[in-house]
């Protein structure tokens, strides 16, 4: 926060402001399938390196250079929500 003096007919007047600090958002895609240590260890040193204030776990879509991707999205999104939980919750 910022505080600021004002003043309006001779009367100091005190004015305080909140300087909103802007949310670094750091989005991990993959595959996912599964999500492994490794991503969610991954997730981690973003985190402790300061580098974003939160990590976002995208399972990606269909992916034509990846056939062997059979597991639906919805799937491997909720595999991502519960390996969070589960390690972080």
């Amino acid at each position: 926060s910022s505080i600021s003096f004002f003043s309006l007919d001779d009367e100091p007047q005190l004015h305080v402001s909140r300087v909103k600090k802007k949310t670094r958002i750091a989005v991990l895609g993959g595959s996912f399938d599964p999500i492994t240590d490794g991503h969610l260890k991954m997730a981690c040193e973003i985190i402790n390196s300061r580098c974003a204030d939160e990590v976002w776990i995208v399972p990606c879509g269909p992916r034509p250079d990846k056939p062997s991707l059979r597991t639906p999205v919805f799937h491997r999104y909720i595999m991502c929500h519960l390996a969070v939980n589960t390690t972080f919750g």
